[in-house]
């Protein structure tokens, strides 16, 4: 059960939890599992990139919430199969990504694990209480909007089962190199780096809660088709997507056998999904990342009962129901 406090803020139902921290100020914090088995399989990565994705995860949530990262503490449950170099390794990558946005290590825990390789990071910022934006703004009219493009996870996943060992080994070093994608496996490259490697948006998350442009905010963990849902319920609205506006991920085109699934169902982008009042969109363009994270318009709030529609291309109207990744039903990793 959720528990009270005279400082807190935002409790259980957005992603992150918020708390009273001085005048106008709050702190942030979120936190999140990897489980082995369900969340990821080691054959299918490298201990670098678990640990790039494992901070990744986290710090698209605070950018979810406005917040600039400051801070993570990391977990881990090691089987015996998981040797030194690996953690080292696993360290190594979450180092990298934390410097790359400021954010520092302070601590954590250790433990044996009599299954799987287990890891949970929590990592925390402060923000001014104004600049925060939570999933529950959305009103009917605002605009959807979605930073960079979507399906590109999921392909990757798919691709990834699908090479073989030594190919697969092959793309693992690539994209841990962050080796530029070319030549006849660029599009599986792009495609596998956007599933290992995401790239939290933490400064669209910040300018936007600074500017005080969006009015819902949440990031792309699910699904689009869940994650809006989210934003739905806890707003109180309904919500129209055009399937004509649905930024797809070129490596989702080429190489899906369903791209608009994946981009609408496929999960594990971590792209950032809001909505903006009409007479606020033109300040869009003015935020200084948009050549790398490009935003787009792919519908509109609407008065209802928390569902979506989907317009198709051909001009129908046709209910959208959540198809992202549930972990409790789910029976393949993600």
């Amino acid at each position: 059960m959720p528990g009270r406090s005279p400082r807190l803020i935002q409790g259980i139902g957005d992603d992150g939890a918020v708390v009273k921290a001085g005048a106008g100020r709050a702190l942030v914090v979120t936190t999140d599992l990897l489980v082995e088995g369900i969340h990821f399989l080691r054959e299918l990565s490298t201990p670098y990139l678990l640990g790039w994705k494992a901070l990744g995860v986290n710090l698209s949530d605070l950018a979810a919430m406005g917040c600039r990262p400051e801070f993570y503490t990391v977990n881990l449950a090691l089987p015996d199969s998981v040797t030194e170099p690996y953690v080292r390794e696993l360290y190594r990558g979450m180092k990298r990504l934390g410097d790359r946005h400021g954010v520092v290590l302070v601590g954590g825990d250790l433990s044996s694990s009599m299954t799987g390789l287990m890891v949970s990071v929590t990592a925390w910022g402060h923000a001014r209480r104004r600049a925060l934006v939570y999933r529950h703004g959305a009103r009917p009219g605002d605009l959807i909007y979605v930073s960079g493009d979507l399906g590109g996870s999921a392909t990757g996943l798919d691709a990834l089962k699908a090479l073989g060992d030594r190919r697969r080994r092959q793309v693992l070093r690539a994209a841990e190199r962050a080796q530029p994608p070319r030549g006849r496996g660029r599009w599986i490259l792009e495609a596998v780096t956007k599933h290992l490697a995401p790239q939290p948006r933490v400064g669209l998350g910040a300018w936007l809660g600074e500017r005080g442009l969006a009015t819902s905010l949440i990031d792309l963990s699910d699904g689009l088709s869940s994650d809006l849902l989210r934003i739905c319920e806890a707003s109180g609205v309904g919500a129209r997507l055009d399937e004509a506006a649905i930024p797809m991920a070129e490596s989702c085109r080429r190489l899906s056998r369903d791209p608009l699934r994946d981009a609408l169902h496929g999960g594990e982008d971590y792209e950032l999904l809001f909505t903006v009042s009409p007479s606020k969109e033109h300040a869009l363009r003015r935020f200084p990342g948009l050549r790398f994270s490009p935003l787009r318009k792919i519908g509109t709030i609407e008065r209802g009962r928390r569902r979506i529609r989907l317009r198709t291309a051909e001009g129908e109207s046709l209910p959208l129901k959540p198809g992202g990744y549930d972990h409790f039903r789910a029976a393949e990793p993600a």
